[in-house]
């Protein structure tokens, strides 16, 4: 016979049952706490979008909202307008670019995942405020030209929505995409749910970093960085050499679009625009397994250029070390004021040739 003796039937409830007690509940009551909870979800919501407005952790991110949101707020014409992705966002200083002159110039440069779609709808908003610039220089890097938009970065152009239906070339979205600019724009929460986390996660043993500024534009638009990275650039140099070695260069649909209106803007405005490549680490530019693919993207650029005698495509590769550089197309300061002095003495040569 067994020594344990059975519960006592008057034995608490709690150690009986579940410790959960569920409170009597009303229509009204449950209709309050869903209410509650969105309510919550809400507010939560509107503080990641004022902490991702004032500490942005997604460059990408936050250099297409900050160079979309300069654009529209010129409030007198420029002679030089700089249009491209990242490379020449850190690659293209305005003030040496223009020199000596009382000449005015803005970077505009945002992101390769928006494509040279970006430049064409900047330089046509622009010209619908102020009429065309005097000159129009368009700097990308070499991968650039056969991407294709990546949709959630229209999220962060600083235009009202649905604008890109009434751009040329449009694009043109599914409902499921539209969803996800809306949803990018609107409710961080859910778009930016893995770099909310990230911040969380790598500022909670260090709270002072939480509210750090991350990110920086000179008043000009050029984004000047002083640290390189060498070893992300070499590691980098090989998985593009990789991805180069024996493809086909064939630019995307949107991009070939793209520089159609490009050229016809140029033409019906005549208006001169330079396009150049980016600066590139002299060891990717000196492996063999790259140098054909980048030959025939130079050809195709070469190409477009020749259909208009106001488009010049700056036939030039700034080659520079990895100690100059953050990654194989973006370079530091000092490597930055060099490539654009030698991109102001290419568009100088082509000039002085006309």
């Amino acid at each position: 016979m067994s020594d344990v003796e059975p519960p006592r039937r008057d034995e608490p409830l709690y150690k009986q049952l579940t410790h959960e007690v569920i409170a009597p509940s009303s229509k009204w009551s449950v209709m309050a706490t869903i209410f509650g909870a969105i309510l919550v979800t809400v507010l939560i919501n509107f503080a990641a979008l004022w902490y991702l407005e004032m500490y942005p952790a997604n460059r990408g991110y936050w250099l297409v909202k900050q160079k979309w949101d300069m654009l529209l707020a010129l409030e007198e014409p420029v002679e030089w307008l700089i249009l491209g992705d990242s490379s020449g966002n850190q690659g293209i200083v305005p003030e040496v670019l223009v020199g000596d002159t009382a000449v005015s110039a803005v970077n505009l440069s945002t992101v390769a995942s928006l494509t040279m779609l970006d430049d064409v709808w900047m330089l046509q908003l622009y010209i619908d405020k102020f009429g065309p610039p005097e000159r129009v220089l368009v700097v990308h890097t070499y991968d650039m030209w056969v991407r294709n938009v990546i949709h959630v970065f229209l999220a962060k152009a600083s235009i009202p929505w649905g604008a890109w239906d009434n751009l040329e070339p449009a694009f043109e979205m599914s409902a499921k995409k539209k969803a996800e600019v809306f949803l990018t724009r609107y409710a961080p929460i859910y778009a930016e749910n893995q770099t909310l986390s990230n911040v969380i996660y790598n500022k909670m043993f260090g709270p002072g970093e939480l509210f750090k500024k991350r990110f920086r534009l000179e008043p000009t638009g050029h984004m000047s960085l002083l640290n390189p990275n060498p070893a992300n650039v070499v590691a980098g140099a090989e998985k593009q050499s990789a991805w180069a070695a024996g493809r086909t260069f064939k630019m995307s649909a949107v991009n070939r679009a793209a520089m159609e209106q490009m050229i016809a803007l140029a033409e019906a405005n005549q208006l001169d625009v330079y396009m150049v490549n980016s600066p590139l680490y002299e060891g990717l530019v000196g492996d063999e397994a790259f140098q054909p693919y980048y030959a025939a993207m130079q050809d195709s650029l070469r190409g477009f250029a020749a259909q208009s005698d106001y488009v010049h495509f700056l036939d030039m590769t700034a080659v520079f070390p990895a100690d100059e550089m953050e990654n194989v197309d973006h370079v530091i300061e000092s490597a930055a004021i060099r490539y654009t002095q030698m991109v102001a003495d290419a568009i100088a040569d082509v000039s002085d040739s006309r």
